[in-house]
Formats: C-alpha cells, structure tokens, sequence
C-alpha cells in the first residue's frame, strides 16, 4: 500500500495544482459554453489490469468569442453495473508534459477560440476482499469562471489484463477495371486493404511489473457485408471460421494482427449511393473470462462508372439478295448501367455508312437519345430501345452499309462505349452438276472417267467440295475435292472408277455417285439448295485368255508325242486352258496334222479359270506311214481374235512287226480315258490282240 499512497499523494498535489494554477483548456460554444471530448484507448474507453493505469486524453475548447479563466476538472466514478462511486483520488490529472503530449495553453486560462489538453490517469486498485470491476464509468466536468455550469463527458474504464484495438481509419476501395493490373499483392490492388487489429498485453503486478498472461483470445470476424472478403496471414488465422485464437500474450507484448480486405463482390454500391457513410466490418473480441470487447473497421467504396451495351452485331445478314423487296433489319439495344451509383447516358450516331441511296436509319423518338437517371447495375438499372436500318433490293452478295453507336456516361466522360451495327446483303446459293455419260464399259483393272461439270447458280463466289458413294471395291475417286467458282461460274473434274482386276465379264459396278455441296450454303440449308449429285454405271468387259498346251498325266509326265506301229490306233491329248474372267467357248483345230489325225471335237465350253482335255484320235495306215509325223493344236476365243497354239506334237510310226494282227486298239491307260472300240473283224475271227502302250 506504500505505493499506493505515493500515487494518491501525486493525485492531491496535481488536484491543487489544477484548482490553484493549472486552467486545461476547453471549447467554447457560441452560447459562452466550454466544449470538451474525451479519448481513451478505444474511443472514450481505456483500459488496465488490476494494479495499472488507465489514460484518457481531455481537449477542452474554447469555441466562443470569450476567453475562460480558472478552468477546473472534476473526476467521479460509478460501477456500470451497481452505481457503487470510486473514489475520485483513484485518478491524476497532468498537462501531459510528462507523455510527450504538449498542451496548447497550460497558463490557467484558455483564450478565445483556443484548445488545451489535460491528461488524466486513473490508478486502479482493490479494496479488500473486492473483486475486479469489469466496467467502470467515469465523468468528467469542466467548469471556468466564465462558464460555471460547465461541460461533462463521459468515459469508460475496463479492467482487464488485454485490449484490441485498431488505429487504421477509414480506407477506401475501387471495383477492379480491365486495366487494373493483375497481381496477387494487395497493396498493388485498389480493391484490397490491409488493417491492424493489434491486442496488447496491459498485465502489470502491485509493483506496476508487467507480466504475462495465459489467457486464451478468440478474435472472431462478426460483421461483414455481402461481396466482402477478410484473410490474414497470421498462423492461428482459420478462415474457414473467419477466427484467429491467441494463446497467451508475453509481458508487455502488443502482438499485431494484419487482415487483408477485399472488395470481391462486383455489385457493391458506392458508399455515395448509400445512406450510410461508411460500411463496417466488424471483429468481436473475447477471452477466456468472457471478457468481451469489438473492434470495428471502416471502409468506403468509391464511384466506378460503367456502361455495357448489349443487343449490337457486327454484322446483320438480310437475305433478299436474290428479291425484288427491300429489306428491314432492327435491333433491341439495352444500355445498362454497369456502374454502382446513379448514371445518365448520352447516345450518340455516326451515319455516314448510310448515306447510299436507299438506306435508312431510325428510332422510335428519333435520333440521338439521351436516357433518364439509371439505377446501377445490382438495382438492374437499364435503358431499352429498338434501332432499325432499312436495305434496298437488287443489291450483290456482299454488299454491306453500317453505322456507329456512341454510348457516353453522364458522370464520367472517359466511360465509353463504342457499338458498330452492319447490315450484308445474303448470298444467295445453288449448285448444278451435269455429266458425260452415266455408263460405260472398262476392262477388269482399268479406269473409266466420267466429266463432271459443276455449275454455281449463287450471286457469289462460292466453294464446291465433293465427295464420292459407290461400292468401295471399285475405287469411285473425283479428281479434285472442292472447286471455287465466280458467280455463275462452271468448271470440270474427273469422275473415275476403276474395275476390280478380278471382276468377272459382266459385272456391273452398282450405282456410283458424285455428291456436290456448297460450302457457303452448308450452314443455311433452310435458306437455299446446297446439294446435287449425278450416278453412273460400269460394266467389267469379258477378258479372253485361252492357254492350249501339252497334255500333262497324273504323275506328272508331259505328253507330246507317241509311238505305235502301222494299222494300230492310240489317242493322245492336248490341254485348253481359259485364263479369262468368263466362260469361254473355245475353237479347236489342228494343225499340220495327216489326215488320219482327228480331233474327239472341235468345240468346247471352258469355265473361267477351268481347262479341258481334248482327245486326238490317231488311226496308223496300214503301210506306208512309217517315220515321225508332226502337228500341233491350236485354240481360238470366242471373240474370234484370241488364239493359242500348243507345241509340236509327234507320232512315230513304226513297221508292223512279224505276227502281228491286222489292226490294233491303242489307249492310254494311265489317264483313264476311253478308246476306240475292238475291230469288229478281229473280233468275229476270234483273235483279239491287245496291245497297250504307254503314251
């Protein structure tokens, strides 16, 4: 209690120093009354711990056209919550020389229009067996010779072992433009500011030692308005819970909080488009005693200006190209206040495209336009109207007028926006295809062209492209995949197909076809004709290649030639081979042979990639014969023109040898094949001499 009483002994020498010397300055009402105001820690609250101190700042003013002598401050105190009174020596009042702080006037007067400064200190300590104060209030009466009856202000002592507060004042913020940059540093942002929340340890023990404490802080975001964004880079920071936890603070630690605020939202009123001056964000502040306090931000939003114009084309296509009627085109423009406070717009139009004979560009209400005042953009404020522009008839593809739209704010000259508006004339579309032939004939692996002449019947240049159906074996290709042609213009390319090279004689290829399609025209199917398309036939001609070659047995031994005596008989063989795409009726023939030489006949049908056998009869004469004799067998094509001849066919003839019969039958046993029937002579005499040779 020593100390106490060193501290109240400063109160009562301060106390008479202010009675006897010291006149604090004051405001001065025009009435002759002082003015005052109050400052603690946060607002006109100051806090300490049990055994600390808690500040305030008075400024008294003299605002009227006297001056005051004698300025006398008074101190009471109640509890908040039991009006219990303090004593009033628990505070000293200075001239807050001694904190740095110089009064304007400390002579015992204040002159006229002048403001002084008095600082007051209030000791807080416990009674015995009294608990702390949560909340105490404090008057304060200023009083001077010329104003008895004095101003009072009243302020707010908490006692608490910390408080929050936060010296940033009121920032603004600015929507993001397009030509904003692009960063993620909030300073570099006009839609980002950073604030101070700092929370301070004010825990001092009897000796006025500063201690730490242990108590746990929640700092908890409780107000914000909608498109507002709040983060911080503190580690205890949860920003899924918008809270930060502090868990204990050292002795004499002030321990700063820094938040990052953003203006996230794009509809946002301007804080002039508000009652309101200002938009809160709020923070509550609690501890583990349940101790409560708040700290409150204050941001301003300032004007943004926009317009979006919306219901402008570059380009309006009309499609009377090809008609005899004039053409009407319009538009439904929304003029949209895109800012977020009041605007006017003023719309302007530069008509010079529409100076052709013909063309013509009106408003209901006429031209230019100017609108009424617009709510901003999250009130839906909007202008509408309709433009319309007239397009003569009988003009070419192409052909395209326009104007300019002019949209300026009423606010902001450099908010602008810029519509152009086009009418083009249509191209009108068609496509004619004519061909050569639609049949043809070709033989297997060859090609059969078709020209395709294709015509453009639009009003403009227009590209053909091409594609091709028919039967994938005989490989329908066209020359060229698309052809550009000029208005009315024509050009050719090459319809091919080419015959499997094995396609039988006859076959016919199908129906094969080349589609034609505009590709201007591909995109309006409802507005024009953008397809044609031509057929055509082939049919494969039948290929003759007819082989007439040796006679080859089963085991493989060629047969060419032949022995046998004289008046014997024996057959050979001679092979026909069709190497055609189609049956073949073939022609057979000797030739050089003797006349006892004769073909078993002298036709045959032979199936594609078949052969045949051809008997050759051979009838020895009885006598003068002996020695080789020699033929051949040709074949000939139905087509009369393709032929084939084997090789050299021998017969040898040898004399009869002694007891031989008068005639002999001669086969080829080996091959199986049938002979000339036993001479019925032989026969009838009873000897039957059968000799069998081997060809």
């Amino acid at each position: 209690m020593e100390q106490k009483s060193s501290k109240f002994g400063v109160f009562v020498a301060t106390l008479a120093m202010i009675a006897s010397v010291l006149v604090i300055p004051t405001v001065s009402a025009e009435d002759g009354d002082l003015t005052a105001s109050l400052t603690g820690d946060v607002g006109t609250t100051s806090y300490s711990s049990e055994f600390g101190n808690a500040t305030f700042d008075l400024a008294i003013t003299s605002a009227s056209g006297i001056a005051h002598h004698n300025v006398t401050v008074n101190v009471t105190f109640r509890d908040s919550t039991t009006d219990k009174e303090w004593n009033e020596h628990y505070s000293t009042i200075s001239d807050c020389v001694g904190d740095g702080t110089t009064a304007s006037n400390v002579t015992g007067h204040l002159a006229e229009g002048d403001t002084m400064h008095a600082c007051i200190s209030v000791m807080v300590e416990l009674s015995s067996g009294e608990a702390s104060k949560e909340q105490v209030t404090m008057e304060v009466r200023v009083t001077s010779d010329e104003d008895t009856t004095g101003v009072v202000v009243e302020g707010s002592i908490a006692i608490v072992n910390w408080y929050a507060s936060s010296d940033d004042g009121i920032q603004s913020f600015r929507e993001l433009n397009e030509d904003d940059a692009d960063t993620n540093v909030c300073a570099d942002k006009p839609n980002c500011q950073t604030y101070t929340i700092s929370v301070k340890n004010i825990k001092v023990d009897s000796d006025d030692n500063a201690e730490s404490t242990d108590e746990t802080i929640s700092i908890r975001l409780a107000e914000v308005g909608v498109g507002w964004n709040v983060n911080s880079s503190y580690g205890g920071w949860n920003i899924m819970e918008a809270e930060a936890t502090i868990n204990g603070l050292d002795a004499g630690q002030t321990l700063d909080l820094v938040f990052e605020v953003t203006l996230v939202g794009g509809n946002i009123p301007a804080t002039s488009y508000l009652a309101e001056s200002y938009n809160q964000i709020v923070f509550e502040v609690r501890d583990s005693n349940s101790f409560y306090s708040s700290v409150t931000l204050y941001a301003t939003v300032a004007d943004n200006f926009a317009v979006l114009v919306t219901g402008a084309f570059d380009t309006y296509t009309v499609d009377n190209g090809c008609s005899d009627d004039a053409a009407t085109v319009s538009w439904d423009v929304e003029v949209r206040n895109y800012g977020n406070t009041w605007d006017t717009f003023a719309i302007s139009f530069d008509l010079a495209g529409t100076e052709a004979e013909g063309w013509d560009v009106t408003s209901e209400g006429g031209l230019p336009i100017t609108t009424d005042a617009l709510l901003p953009k999250f009130e839906n404020g909007k202008f509408l109207f309709t433009l319309e522009m007239t397009i003569p008839a009988g003009l070419d593809a192409g052909t395209s007028q326009g104007f300019t739209m002019t949209v300026n704010s009423g606010a902001d000259n450099d908010v602008t926006s810029i519509s152009e508006f086009a009418a083009t004339v249509e191209q009108c579309y068609g496509v004619t295809l004519a061909i050569d032939k639609s049949s043809d004939m070709a033989n297997p692996g060859s090609v059969s062209t078709f020209v395709v002449t294709a015509t453009n019947d639009g009003n403009g240049e227009d590209t053909i492209d091409f594609t091709t159906m028919g039967p994938a074996s005989w490989s329908p290709m066209v020359s060229a995949d698309s052809l550009t042609l000029a208005r009315n213009g024509e050009d050719t390319l090459d319809f091919t197909l080419t015959v499997p090279a094995d396609a039988e004689a006859g076959v016919k290829s199908g129906m094969a076809m080349v589609h034609a399609f505009s590709e201007g025209c591909a995109e309006q199917t409802s507005a024009c004709e953008y397809e044609e398309h031509v057929s055509v036939t082939v049919t494969a001609n039948q290929i003759f290649a007819i082989t007439a070659d040796y006679y080859t047995n089963e085991t493989g031994d060629v047969k060419k030639s032949v022995e046998l005596e004289e008046g014997q008989q024996v057959q050979m063989f001679a092979t026909i081979s069709n190497g055609g795409n189609g049956g073949d009726r073939v022609t057979i023939e000797l030739v050089g042979a003797p006349a006892w030489v004769v073909l078993s006949k002298d036709t045959a049908l032979v199936s594609k990639g078949g052969s045949e056998d051809i008997a050759i009869d051979v009838r020895a004469p009885a006598s003068e014969a002996t020695g080789d004799h020699t033929f051949q067998v040709k074949a000939t094509s139905q087509d009369g023109t393709t032929t084939s001849t084997t090789g050299t066919l021998t017969i040898t003839i040898e004399e009869k040898s002694a007891g031989s019969g008068s005639s002999t039958e001669t086969v080829d046993e080996d091959e199986g094949l049938p002979g000339f029937g036993a001479i019925s002579a032989l026969a009838a005499l009873g000897v039957a001499l059968i000799l069998r040779r081997r060809l």
